[in-house]
């Protein structure tokens, strides 16, 4: 055997047992997200849908075979049922804006943020080109951290924006014009959407707030 033969003999095992160790590091590091995520099924009151583990905080989520979604009363039956967990996210608006929990809020360390208030319960609607789906939403502590919760929901009609949207000959939208309908909610996020789509995030500051909307579709003796 050549010694340039036998160099790149090795070279290619010493290539091959750094694959090896950087698969085996992967997979356990995937492993261990993964029991990570099965531990926490434990302490969520209502066995979601999908649950991830993040850095930092935990999420999960509800939600029905495509196309069905929960209604806001069902939703609401599950928001219930977390509600002893709940806990506010932080509105804090910089270089960029986030509602996450003040302790893992990134916003929160910006000198030049601003805190917009608390966030008991969310809605957020999506619309239109690169966005599908309808939400509700709030932030919860289990034993094991923070986690964000998810519900898919099918919305009411009068929560639904005004929009006026105009395309050219290509099909590309040109003008688009995004009137919110208000929901009595605290305060109201546009996100940023490409024309002919939108995102709106309707925010409630607490619980008394956020019951005292949900009445309106929720009947007197299931509201807590």
């Amino acid at each position: 055997m050549s010694p340039l033969l036998s160099l790149n003999l090795k070279t290619q095992n010493q290539l091959d047992m750094k694959t090896i160790e950087e698969l085996k590091a992967k997979h356990a590091a995937e492993l261990a997200e993964l029991e990570k995520e099965m531990f926490i099924l434990a302490e969520i009151p209502v066995k979601p849908d999908w649950c991830h583990a993040h850095k930092g905080y935990f999420s999960c989520s509800y939600g029905k075979k495509y196309p069905d979604r929960f209604t806001f009363l069902e939703a609401f039956e599950i928001y219930k049922k977390w509600l002893p967990l709940i806990i506010p996210g932080e509105d804090w608006k910089g270089s960029s804006r986030s509602l996450y929990p003040g302790e893992i809020n990134s916003q929160k360390s910006d000198e030049r943020s601003t805190m917009n208030g608390e966030v008991w319960a969310s809605i957020t609607l999506n619309a239109g080109k690169g966005y599908v789906g309808h939400k509700m939403q709030f932030w919860a502590r289990i034993p094991s951290g923070i986690i964000s919760v998810s519900i898919d929901i099918q919305p009411e009609w009068k929560w639904l924006p005004i929009t006026e949207f105009k395309y050219d000959s290509h099909g590309e939208c040109v003008t688009s014009r995004v009137v919110p309908y208000g929901n009595g909610e605290d305060s109201l996020v546009k996100w940023w959407s490409p024309p002919g789509s939108y995102q709106l995030q309707y925010c409630w500051a607490d619980s008394h707030n956020f019951h005292a909307f949900a009445s309106n579709y929720v009947p007197d003796t299931l509201m807590p």
